[in-house]
């Protein structure tokens, strides 16, 4: 979807002179921009439709576009959903989709159940899980839809998904596929998932939605407390009248299916944040209608006009410092993909001194793990970006690299050890070191704070000559230094050049492969050995039944009939 759009765009493009597919002496970095840009639109006129949709069934004019505002207000305040939404995973390329599907649930649209279907079937299994809840909460709990109408929408979405997925991803695959299904069965049926990591089946509700949602009022409104919120109650008459309404419910339903995925989704053992971020414009949604009862002194609170106001007031210094909070973070982001800024810096400021000859930049797992890709790569036929992990094979070209990206501090490896490790310092020459972010130290901003309270002059002079200069210039050069301290230094990515061709290779290599031998020949011996205790029942499971006395039994059993073979033959 997003190669046809970005095709369609560039040809566009390619009309007016310029084909970022044809760039041979930049990277492909633009590439990457405006795929990503393309996403983060989508994501972002989806978000507004969401929000319209509520608009259009809010039946209070003193109400209708209230929602819509606190929606996007707090969809501001937010990190992860704003930061992520531009990215290329799985989870937020499906996320249009879930949109639209959302939207049309929120507007009393069943057929928002074919959206989830086919996002579920095409990008992400849990989306068609997520799906299947909103139609049984809906069907059975609320009775606002037919159950049979829910599964014809389900199962309709799902064999269009299926068309989609098979016509195209048997053809880039060469063979027969639907991924999803594949996925299932690797990560849910061999339950392989969980070699990336286990957690509780608590962490969904005790760590992510704390760490999606910074501001307590998102999560606190989706308790029953606040169910009255109901943009279809017109204001005028009581919650009965409406019944009729299409969209009656339709943020309970949303919000109490949310609750029920995140519940199945925790049996789950291995967890991660964005397996869940299609609850979060509904948590929103919810916390916005609880927002839009409180700033209009509606029926939430009866006769509390200034206990509102009390409340609207604290709402937004704490949306302040959320917001605060969010820009931090996404400041300190900008400092955990060390390996892209080495290449980036390779590219461009030392292979122009090379003077065009042929390069090959080798990079270890460490770097290309921390923001390298192929779209970072030059492509003018001169620089070969090599990736090799084995070092037999390592070694094989080790002469050919001239320049390396790595974490090794080649001057912390020890000269008595050159003659093993693969890194020879003596050949190597560094050229640059880009940090990473390791933490916080408060330090210097403390002693910022007490030099500009010790005296009032000194904060007056800061605040005239240097904040408002420089906001009058558009520059925040110093606000940017102080944050910048407040940042410890983590680990490092180095860029080295070869000053010299590494001596002693062949060496290196028969003892690596002796080494390896080794290795396969003790694999071999303790398989072996492993067969033999299972044959003799000595393996370990023997050792935990419940009752020791059995055990040694069974074990002085085995030892007489090794002794009395012994003593036949």
């Amino acid at each position: 979807m997003l190669a046809g759009i970005f095709k369609g765009l560039n040809f566009i493009m390619a009309l007016v002179g310029y084909d970022l597919m044809s760039l041979t002496e930049s990277t492909q970095e633009n590439v990457l921009l405006v795929v990503r840009a393309i996403l983060g639109l989508l994501n972002a006129i989806l978000l507004m439709k969401l929000r319209d949709s509520v608009n259009k069934v809010t039946l209070n004019k003193r109400l209708r576009g209230s929602i819509g505002f606190w929606f996007m207000f707090l969809l501001f305040t937010q990190f992860h959903l704003l930061n992520y939404c531009s990215r290329t995973l799985p989870n937020f390329i499906a996320l249009p989709v879930v949109l639209m599907g959302l939207s049309k649930i929120v507007e009393g649209d069943v057929s928002g159940l074919v959206w989830l279907s086919f996002a579920g079937i095409v990008f992400r299994l849990e989306v068609g899980l997520f799906g299947g809840l909103i139609a049984l909460v809906s069907s059975l709990r609320f009775n606002q839809s037919k159950i049979h109408i829910s599964i014809i929408m389900l199962v309709g979405g799902t064999i269009l998904g299926l068309l989609a997925t098979v016509v195209v991803d048997s053809y880039f695959w060469g063979r027969l596929v639907v991924p999803e299904v594949e996925s299932f069965v690797f990560n849910i049926a061999d339950a392989k998932s969980a070699e990336w990591g286990v957690e509780l089946w608590s962490a969904y509700f005790q760590l992510y939605l704390f760490k999606l949602f910074r501001l307590p009022i998102i999560l606190l409104s989706s308790f029953r407390r606040f169910y009255n919120t109901d943009p279809t109650y017109d204001g005028l008459t009581n919650l009965k009248r409406a019944v009729s309404h299409p969209a009656r419910h339709s943020l309970r339903i949303l919000n109490d299916s949310s609750m029920l995925y995140l519940a199945v989704m925790s049996f789950q053992p291995h967890k991660e944040w964005r397996f869940i971020i299609y609850v979060v414009p509904v948590f929103t949604l919810q916390a916005a209608t609880v927002l839009t009862q409180i700033s209009s002194d509606t029926r939430l609170i009866p006769n509390a006009k200034l206990t509102n106001k009390w409340i609207m007031l604290f709402f937004i210094a704490i949306s302040l410092l959320a917001a605060a909070s969010s820009l931090f973070v996404g400041y300190i982001s900008s400092f955990t993909y060390p390996g892209g800024v080495a290449l980036n810096q390779v590219n461009f400021d030392f292979l122009p001194i090379l003077k065009k000859r042929p390069i090959m930049v080798h990079m270890d797992v460490a770097s290309c793990m921390s923001g390298i890709n192929r779209f970072g790569e030059l492509h003018n036929g001169l620089v070969h970006y090599d990736k090799t992990e084995s070092k037999v094979e390592l070694l094989k070209i080790w002469n050919d690299v001239s320049i390396l990206i790595t974490e090794t501090n080649m001057a912390e490896i020890d000269a008595e050890l050159e003659t093993e490790h693969i890194y020879n310092p003596s050949k190597w020459l560094e050229m640059g070191v880009v940090r990473t972010f390791g933490g916080f130290d408060f330090v210097p901003l403390l002693s910022i704070v007490y030099v500009l309270t010790s005296d009032v002059r000194f904060f007056k002079f800061f605040l005239k000559y240097i904040i408002w200069d420089e906001a009058n210039k558009g520059k925040f050069t110093t606000i940017l230094g102080m944050l910048r301290s407040l940042l410890r230094p983590g680990d490092c990515i180095y860029m080295y050049g070869r000053i010299g061709p590494d001596e002693g290779l062949e060496k290196k290599l028969d003892n690596e492969l002796k080494r390896l031998e080794s290795d396969e020949n003790v694999e071999e011996n303790l398989g072996l050995r492993e067969e033999e205790e299972i044959l003799l029942g000595l393996k370990d499971h023997r050792l935990t039944e419940s009752n020791p006395d059995d055990i040694r039994e069974e074990i002085y059993q085995e030892i007489d009939e090794m002794e009395s073979h012994y003593i036949e033959s």
